[in-house]
């Protein structure tokens, strides 16, 4: 070292200067420049002599964080420790005697977002996995080495509040899994990983939850976002029917067969006959209804007709990278992926933007010069957007059918991110246009007019069903249209007691065809 700095004292401070780069300062900091920015909300540099109380505070964490690290509930012991250090600043003379006193007396005031820790072990390790790839393959002089050294500083993409709510989110989940199977109480494991719509960016990722086997302490986190393979399960099925989709061989009313049907087998072994759910087949269903009920027979059905080649074809599409096996088993999930994989792969489906996963958004120098900053997502995915219009509608009855698999969460309980309109029946019936946002969800537009959820495009797939003759889509003012309102029981059911008035208003709108048996 002192040949390397050369003194024994430059060594000395070079030493020093690495430990407060990188001590553990509790809440997710290391440092004591990163400490002061989330603690305060002041950079290191900018503390004067009349801080004295924050540095002090900032070199009493160091002794232990988990009891130090100030937080907005209980500052005693920190405060405690606080004055000790600066009585010995005083004894050492960093500070004068007449200093000391009025530091002492001030009391802790921390930046309004000091909430606790934020806790993401799975994330900080991707960040470093990450970085030793860009290391290879974009700079040399970006890396670990530059890192442990103090040299660069890495901004990630992980939101606080994000990843404060996912990890919430895990623990009540599997709070609540446990409940329902008390068998399993402490054995159970799961992940989360939350993307940006637009660029994929990894807003928050939890691999793990904080007690295991009926211990509650901090649970080492293991990488089941990025590396783990699991079996997806019916997850897999909204690929199959975006296949179908993309050959034209299928579209949302498409009638298809929830019938008894076959898989063949590897050597020897019987054929397998699939089954459903519910052990149950309804015959003759329309598309819309068996993806919103992922029934299995269906989507075998489904994958004998287009070939298992184009279901590959389209789930490396949409971003799955993995192998898949080629036989029709993958469309109920047999083949493995990851979850980072199968959240990308919806992700596309629903923004329709090409873009891989990515956890580091830019690296600094020491200087404050920008030596790395993530690209903008490339360009939009290869897709006819009818297709895309048809399984992003198809999702979305998952939830809002009655029969749908996820349709708890359209429940007047669930909390939604805008709150629902409320409004009576008649006024309901009244007016067409409430009649569905009362099923969908509404909210204000910039505007001031209530906004259809979804708004269905005037393209080939609504002029295909209103040449048909079904009552698919009613005009509203705005050029605004309302999806097929056939599918939903709670507007059937409001109209049969007052029919006429939404006939009437139907035909005042200068609406499609009625068929009365809706009504």
């Amino acid at each position: 070292m002192r040949k390397r700095y050369g003194s024994k004292r430059r060594a000395k401070e070079e030493v020093l200067a690495r430990y407060a780069s990188f001590i553990y300062l509790g809440n997710v900091r290391y440092g004591f420049a990163a400490a002061s920015l989330y603690y305060f909300g002041i950079l290191l540099a900018e503390l004067t002599a009349g801080d004295a109380d924050k540095a002090a505070l900032l070199a009493g964490i160091t002794k232990s964080p988990g009891e130090y690290a100030p937080t907005l509930a209980d500052n005693q012991k920190p405060l405690r420790r606080r004055n000790q250090i600066l009585a010995l600043m005083v004894k050492n003379h960093f500070i004068t005697a007449q200093t000391a006193p009025s530091s002492q007396q001030i009391p802790i005031h921390l930046a309004a977002h000091v909430n606790g820790p934020i806790e993401a072990p799975a994330a900080a390790e991707n960040v470093l996995e990450e970085l030793k790839g860009l290391g290879a393959n974009v700079a040399s002089d970006i890396g670990m080495k530059q890192l442990l050294e103090g040299r660069i500083q890495i901004y990630a993409t992980i939101d606080e509040r994000i990843q404060r709510l996912a990890n919430a989110a895990l623990e009540n989940g599997l709070n609540f899994y446990e409940k329902r199977h008390p068998k399993n109480t402490g054995l159970v494991q799961g992940l989360v990983v939350v993307l940006r719509n637009s660029d994929s960016a990894i807003l928050a990722e939890a691999g793990g939850r904080r007690r295991y086997k009926e211990h509650n302490a901090t649970y080492s986190d293991d990488k089941r976002v990025t590396p783990s393979m699991r079996q997806p399960g019916s997850a897999r099925k909204p690929i199959v029917y975006l296949a179908a989709f993309r050959q034209g061989a299928l579209d949302l009313d498409t009638p298809v067969p929830d019938e008894p049907i076959s898989v063949a087998t590897r050597g020897d072994e019987p054929i397998k006959w699939i089954s459903n759910f519910d052990n149950e087949f309804k015959g003759i269903i329309p598309v819309r209804q068996a993806l919103a009920e992922s029934r299995n027979a269906v989507a075998i059905w489904n994958v004998q007709q287009i070939a298992i080649d184009s279901v590959l074809k389209t789930a490396r599409d949409v971003g799955i990278r993995t192998l898949l096996h080629r036989y029709d088993a993958t469309t109920l999930g047999a083949s493995e992926v990851t979850l980072l994989e199968l959240a990308n792969a919806y992700r596309m489906m629903a923004s329709a933007i090409h873009a891989e996963p990515y956890v580091i958004a830019k690296i600094e120098h020491s200087g404050g010069d920008v030596i790395y900053s993530h690209p903008l997502a490339c360009c939009a995915v290869n897709e006819n957007r009818l297709e895309l219009s048809m399984i992003q509608e198809g999702l979305r009855g998952v939830v809002r059918l009655p029969s749908g698999t996820a349709h708890a969460l359209d429940a007047r309980s669930f909390p939604h991110g805008k709150q629902h309109c409320r409004i009576s029946e008649r006024q309901r019936c009244g007016k067409r246009s409430d009649a569905v946002l009362q099923i969908a969800g509404c909210r204000r537009s910039r505007r001031g007019a209530n906004e259809i959820l979804p708004r269905c495009r005037q393209d080939a797939g609504n002029e295909r069903l209103r040449a048909s003759g079904h009552p698919t889509a009613c005009r509203l003012p705005a050029q605004r249209w309302a999806w097929q309102d056939r599918f939903y029981q709670p507007v059937k059911n409001v109209c049969r007691k007052h029919g006429r008035n939404c006939v009437q208003n139907r035909r005042r709108l200068g609406q499609f065809p009625i068929n009365r048996a809706y009504l």
